[in-house]
């Protein structure tokens, strides 16, 4: 972690070609990326419902499952208290009503542990992986999404192996 008292996590991924040769069990598989810039930051008057970087970002990472006709029952965020966040995040699922399940499971772990900064999607990673191993994923995809104050979004599509 780069400041006190911000996330530090890792995840190492590979293909599945390569886990077999050292003979490693998956705990995650991840199935899609994305990656989207928001005009609304905390510096400027932007309106956070336009949420274009954040869209992208899910819609990039989640294009395999809806081309398949599959939907996401779970979402991991980084969202904490921040209405300009909220806003945003509100006008994504708005405008997907073709990547999440209902009822889906929306989980905030930042809300509990803090801003986890640049470590966050990692963190959900790590979080997403262990609950597949451990079987206490509450569905078989999670789409987990993060971004920063300066406007970059990235999102994850991953599923239990």
């Amino acid at each position: 972690a780069l400041i006190p008292g911000e996330t530090a996590a890792f995840a190492l991924s590979m293909r599945p070609d390569f886990a077999r040769r050292a003979s490693l069990e998956p705990w995650a598989c991840l199935h899609g990326v994305g990656s989207g810039f928001e005009q609304a930051r905390p510096d400027n008057e932007h309106s956070a419902y336009e949420a274009k970087g954040l869209t992208l970002a899910v819609r990039a990472a989640t294009q395999e499952l809806v081309s398949e006709n599959r939907r996401a029952g779970w979402a991991l965020t980084d969202l904490t208290f921040a209405m300009r966040r909220i806003y945003e995040w509100q006008s994504m699922l708005m405008r997907s009503p073709d990547i999440f399940d209902t009822p889906y499971m929306i989980d905030s772990p930042a809300q509990r542990i803090g801003h986890p900064g640049a470590a966050a999607l990692p963190l959900h990673m790590a979080l997403a992986a262990v609950a597949y191993r451990r079987n206490y994923a509450p569905d078989p995809l999670v789409v987990a999404f993060a971004g920063s104050d300066s406007g970059e979004r990235g999102a994850l599509l991953m599923g239990a192996p």
